[in-house]
């Protein structure tokens, strides 16, 4: 099982996906809550298959600025009963889920720490889908 955690900011707003034989889940952060819309997005899936996709994701159009956060061999699946999720995220999700990540006035840098810091990442993953 493979597993790669990316940031990335959209170029407009998100609707609802899904991705064949792949797992995971895409927190989207919306208008209100980034200068402009952002993704942090887990997948997980065979390694050829999920790096594909990864490697799709950061030639769309809908991408800018993507960062690869973390990828590697994993155990088990983070979501094994998912195909895959879209949640939008709000300020109050991410206090929840990380406290003392930054503050509602400053996205970029809630995004920038949680990019950098993948035990945060998976954090706020597995947080904002209960």
């Amino acid at each position: 099982m493979y597993r790669v955690i990316y940031a990335s900011r959209a170029t407009a707003e998100m609707s609802d996906i899904e991705l064949e034989d792949l797992t995971g889940l895409l927190l989207y952060f919306g208008p209100d809550l980034a200068d402009a819309p952002s993704f942090l997005q887990v997948l997980e899936g065979e390694r050829d298959a999920v790096e594909t996709v990864y490697e799709l994701i950061a030639r769309d159009r809908r991408h800018r600025d993507v960062r690869l956060v973390a990828a590697g061999d994993v155990e088990e699946r983070m979501f094994p009963d998912w195909r895959m999720g879209l949640e939008y995220v709000t300020y109050d999700d991410l206090a929840r889920a990380v406290p003392g990540l930054g503050t509602p006035d400053r996205p970029l840098v809630v995004m920038a720490e949680l990019v950098t810091d993948p035990v945060r990442a998976e954090q706020l993953l597995v947080t904002a889908t209960y």
